[in-house]
């Protein structure tokens, strides 16, 4: 099962699933413009958002939509 594919704008980011809940990867990406990519460490990612409330609100917001939208197609 495929989900349909999502175009991504700048600013936006993808993997935060696997990272955050240590799960496999739910995605699969490619660039169709020129790209500049950031990688984190999923330990760099976790100490970041223990330290910075904002962010993990905001990670939690988008986690809860994406997991929804998984659950919707039945890949979770």
């Amino acid at each position: 099962i495929h989900s349909p594919p999502r175009h991504l704008s700048d600013g936006e980011f993808f993997g935060e699933i696997g990272v955050l809940l240590d799960r496999k990867r739910t995605a699969t990406v490619t660039a169709i413009n020129e790209t500049r990519l950031m990688v984190l460490e999923a330990a760099d990612l976790k100490a970041m958002v223990e330290e910075h409330e904002v962010l993990e609100h905001n990670l939690n917001m988008v986690l809860k939509e994406r997991l929804h939208e998984l659950e919707e197609i039945g890949q979770v």
